[in-house]
């Protein structure tokens, strides 16, 4: 006898009852749920349902729509809805939730146990399918999972490029526009602060191009490693010296820590633009006045980079969601300065591509320190 569990929260009476028998007589087993939003999500918590049956509208307009959309968040129940008026907006609301049928009224009993039926047979193959081992030994469940996150971070990816792209076009255009419609209208001091405000946001556009493009080259692969050997302290200095205005405009103190020579074999751009990211980052979140710390050192088998500053910090929870584009956050610097974070998340590409790591310390308001760990042989 068939032992797999219905739940049915629907409006209609009746349609409970007379779907409900035939189902019982069919060896289901049935679970009744009150047609309200506030049961559903608890009842299938509880009784954990193989497929689900739900009105579109329970006790307010598509309640039905939202309680599914949250049990599917939690559970792999396949849904069916049952809609009582030919409602669009209801059916486009409900396909976002990917039900596997969905019925308007009037409907016919023997069609929605028939579709039950077929859908309980196709989610188990599903499930088994989901479950099955390849005979290199690779679980193919790891690998949906892992394109579940690969499709993630390209969702991710396309909202940077279509939002923080755009912004800083709209600036570009917004001040442009001012330059060219009244230039005869303001005075020399506004002329040079549109001008000054053009070049930051052009060059904050620019960066940020740069590290999108360097990003996609490393994922699809269209690279290659030139490694050399260099001097670390060397880099650090060129790097340094390409932010001097930077340091300047915000009055920062530097500290270098390079008391000696160390060398390292890698590929000296990619590690250039990764530490340039970091040095990027550690002007921008450092308060005016502040000091910035760059330097170099042995530990073990390891050289170390590390860029330490005293800005506003990170918190536990934010450091958890660094390194990754599905969970990416972004912060205003101390000026305001706008960021979309991508520049850590090519920071650890480029820095793993080199056999290396990046971690990070850092403490709520007293300041942060990121290292790069790359493999050291004298």
């Amino acid at each position: 006898m068939n032992q797999e569990k219905i739940l049915l929260c629907v409006q209609e009476h009746s349609v409970t009852k007379n779907l409900g028998e035939i189902l019982v007589n069919s060896g289901f087993s049935v679970v009744v749920c009150n047609p309200v939003f506030s049961s559903v999500a608890s009842i299938a918590s509880e009784s954990n349902p193989d497929l689900i049956v739900i009105s579109v509208n329970l006790d307010y307009q598509y309640a039905g729509i939202e309680a599914a959309s949250i049990i599917k968040q939690k559970l792999d129940t396949p849904v069916i809805y049952l809609c009582f008026s030919d409602d669009k907006e209801a059916y486009n609301k409900a396909k976002t939730t990917n039900p596997i049928a969905y019925f308007v009224q009037p409907f016919e009993l023997d069609n929605i146990f028939r579709t039950i039926e077929l859908g309980l047979n196709n989610h188990k193959f599903y499930k088994e399918t989901i479950d099955f081992r390849i005979t290199e030994g690779t679980n193919l469940k790891e690998y949906v999972e892992e394109l579940k996150k690969s499709n993630s971070a390209k969702d991710k990816f396309f909202s940077i490029i279509s939002h923080d792209l755009r912004n800083p076009f709209n600036s570009l255009l917004g001040f442009s526009e001012l330059l060219a419609n009244n230039i005869e209208d303001l005075s020399e001091d506004e002329v040079k602060e549109s001008a000054k405000s053009l070049h930051r946001t052009a060059t904050n556009l620019f960066n940020l191009l740069t590290n999108i493009l360097e990003w996609s080259r490393l994922q699809t692969g269209n690279f290659s490693l030139e490694k050399s050997e260099f001097s670390l302290g060397g880099l650090l200095n060129h790097v340094v010296s390409i932010y001097t205005d930077s340091f300047e405009a915000k009055n920062l103190k530097l500290i270098k820590e390079t008391d000696y020579e160390i060398n390292v074999s890698a590929d000296q751009n990619m590690i250039e633009a990764a530490i340039r990211n970091l040095i990027s980052n550690a002007i921008k979140f450092t308060r005016v006045g502040g000091v910035i710390t760059v330097g170099c050192r042995i530990n073990g088998d390891n050289a170390e980079i590390f860029i330490s500053d005293m800005g506003v910090g990170i918190s536990s929870d934010d450091q958890e969601r660094l390194f990754k584009i599905e969970k990416q956050f972004t912060t205003e610097g101390t000026k305001n300065e706008k960021g979309t974070g991508f520049g850590l998340l090519l920071c650890k590409e480029l820095v793993e591509k080199n056999n290396g790591s990046i971690k990070v310390k850092s403490e709520k308001e007293k300041g942060s320190t990121f290292t790069i760990s790359l493999p050291y042989k004298k």
